[in-house]
């Protein structure tokens, strides 16, 4: 809970404030995190019972319907878990194959019932294309070298990534070796860890420091943990050296090793190779703000954990105090958790109110062209009549309960290049609106000139040739458009 709000609340003032758990900008996100987590811990107990494996396969399902992202690190989480556990208990490798086929196939069937569900209301293809809509998008060449997603994968500017990545992993080997040193002194740390702690955390944050440099290091991080805890489930000793059951065709699983201490281990490779997988869309900009609400929530909560236990518990196991580490870093976490209730608490005022009844929420004075939109939608737009938000503000149909016409939402990079500017034009002509608003939407993060600029011109010219503007404010930034008489 401290995580998940904590780590949205920058992103509430951003800009454009959907990047946190009350209004993500994709419900697949939120979604699939929490269904993701539900397959994760049915694989877990894959090994007790074969229904633990088809409800992670049917979670798993689910989360493919919507991003290829999570779908990607919840898959990669749910079969090393059930691999690891399956291994870990002396399974064969046929009996380990056999379950990881079972999850896939009970995988398949929330996308058997989707397609059917979605046949009774359009083609199947159409219907089958709408469940690989995600993937399909991910493999357009236009959408994949957009600024927006370059410069969320850290590729944009490639230097500077590594750069603040190689800052970053310092910064942590520092905080790492320091509170190493600080556990060998054993009685010593407990007072000295504490106290460098909280001095360290005056330091930076008087000091201005950057701590969002300290995400960079995640995927660093988290390799690292993968690698570690691997290697403590392959030290677990086998119950018979002379048989090795991994080699037997058996249809049960047999004891091997450790089974209660090894397979805590097994569970921690699975959720950090999860939180390993879920950073590779933001890899060499690993950040908790914009898409890390969702994507670096498990990294994060390894990193804690590990911070607390895993760690302390290794230098405790040397004969070291292997609290002294946990000591150290705690302040700096809690300072790191202060700066963003500060940046709350001072950004928090809203002094204007848009939309009504149980819609109405406050705004801040950013958000002045919306609220005058909403007015002029009041003033000129009939109930019945539709009306289109172009390229980007399908909110304002639902605020003022007024329909579309159009079967697309908005019409930015993404959707334009993905179905293409001559079929959502020519969607466009077939069904036009009775209004139009032309928002004012910089378009400058995808790398692309303004709607009618440069960008999406045949649809602009489309509409001045059949539409006249009936008002316009800021600055003629917004415009409200009816037919042409």
């Amino acid at each position: 809970c401290l995580v998940g709000s904590e780590m949205c609340i920058r992103d509430r003032y951003m800009p454009i404030r959907n990047y946190n758990y009350v209004c993500p900008y994709s419900h697949e996100m939120t979604h699939g995190l929490l269904l993701s987590l539900l397959a994760l811990g049915a694989s877990w107990r894959s090994p007790q019972s074969p229904w633990y494996a088809a409800a992670a396969g049917l979670s798993l399902g689910l989360v493919a319907l919507g991003k290829i992202e999570l779908t990607v690190a919840a898959a990669a989480g749910v079969f090393t878990s059930c691999a690891l556990l399956e291994w870990n208990a002396g399974s064969s490798l046929l009996r380990i194959g056999r379950r990881l086929l079972a999850i896939a196939i009970w995988a398949t069937i929330p996308f058997g019932m989707a397609i059917f569900w979605l046949s009774f209301y359009m083609p199947t293809a159409d219907g089958l294309d709408s469940c690989l809509g995600g993937l399909r998008m991910a493999n357009v060449d236009e959408i994949r070298e957009l600024d927006f997603y370059r410069r969320g994968l850290g590729t944009l500017d490639l230097p500077a990534s590594l750069s603040a990545l190689a800052t970053s992993v310092a910064r942590w080997t520092l905080l790492l070796a320091t509170g190493a040193i600080l556990a060998s002194w054993r009685s010593a740390g407990r007072i000295v860890a504490p106290a460098m702690g909280v001095a360290g955390a005056l330091m930076l944050w008087l000091g201005g420091f950057d701590w969002t440099s300290m995400d960079r290091a995640l995927p660093v991080l988290l390799a690292t943990l993968v690698l570690w805890q691997a290697r403590a489930v392959l030290r677990q000793p086998a119950v018979d050296d002379a048989v090795d059951p991994r080699r037997k065709e058996v249809d049960s699983p047999r004891p091997h090793g450790n089974v209660n201490e090894a397979s805590q281990y097994c569970l921690r490779v699975g959720w950090c190779v999860f939180a390993l997988a879920l950073l590779a869309k933001m890899a060499l900009y690993s950040r908790i703000s914009h898409y890390g609400f969702v994507l670096a929530a498990p990294a994060v909560l390894a990193i804690v954990v590990a911070l607390h236990d895993w760690l302390p518990d290794a230098l405790s196991a040397r004969g070291r105090e292997g609290r002294a580490l946990w000591r150290l870093a705690a302040p700096l976490l809690l300072a790191f958790v202060a700066v963003y209730q500060c940046e709350q608490s001072r950004q928090i005022a809203r002094d204007a109110q848009l939309g009504s009844g149980a819609d109405r929420f406050a705004v801040g004075s950013s958000a002045d062209p919306v609220v005058a939109a909403m007015d002029r939608i009041e003033r000129f737009v009939g109930p019945n009549e539709t009306l289109a938000v172009l390229p980007e503000g399908v909110m304002l149909n639902y605020l003022s309960r007024r329909p579309t016409s159009m079967q697309f939402f908005t019409w930015m990079p993404p959707e334009l290049y993905f179905f293409g500017e001559s079929a959502m034009l020519a969607a466009f002509a077939a069904d036009p609106p009775d209004w139009i608003i032309l928002a004012d939407r910089d378009l400058a993060e995808y790398g692309v000139p303004q709607f009618g600029a440069g960008y999406a011109d045949a649809i602009d010219g489309w509409i001045r040739q059949n539409y006249a503007v009936t008002d316009a404010w800021d600055d003629g930034r917004w415009r409200l458009l009816q037919p042409s008489p």
